[in-house]
């Protein structure tokens, strides 16, 4: 079974507390993403909140800034946590996107797409084995 950290994004973009809807809905589209880590900057960037594309989707003041908007109940994962575990916990939520942190440290970002992707390529790999034999 494959662990969240070899399905997980690691190359995060996050935004801060006072980035606008506009920012936020600026950076999901450029980078094709569905949720963004809010993030304290200091020594050591500090998560406190998560901003998704349906938490946007009936704004219309583009001006309100994230912290306004962003959901503070957050959930993470170990990388090392199995897929099922992840999905476990998005099920249990009703989430789609699940931080991932070693520790404290936000080390990735893991969507329930992800994880249907993994469950994909499962099953055509088992289908395609069927064929063969």
């Amino acid at each position: 079974m494959k662990s969240v950290k070899e399905v997980m994004s690691k190359h995060l973009i996050t935004a801060s507390p006072g980035s606008t809807v506009s920012d936020l809905r600026r950076l999901m589209t450029r980078y094709n993403i569905g949720a963004v880590p809010i993030v304290l900057e200091g020594d050591t960037a500090q998560t406190v909140g998560i901003v998704t594309d349906l938490d946007l989707r009936n704004i219309k003041d583009a001006a309100l800034p994230a912290s306004s908007v962003m959901t503070t109940v957050l959930h993470s994962v170990s990388p090392n946590a199995s897929i099922a575990s992840a999905a476990n916990v998005m099920l249990q939520y009703g989430i789609h996107h699940l931080l991932v942190k070693d520790r404290q440290d936000l080390v990735g970002l893991v969507s329930a797409l992800d994880l249907l992707t993994v469950v994909a390529d499962t099953r055509s790999s088992f289908a395609n084995r069927m064929i063969f034999m």
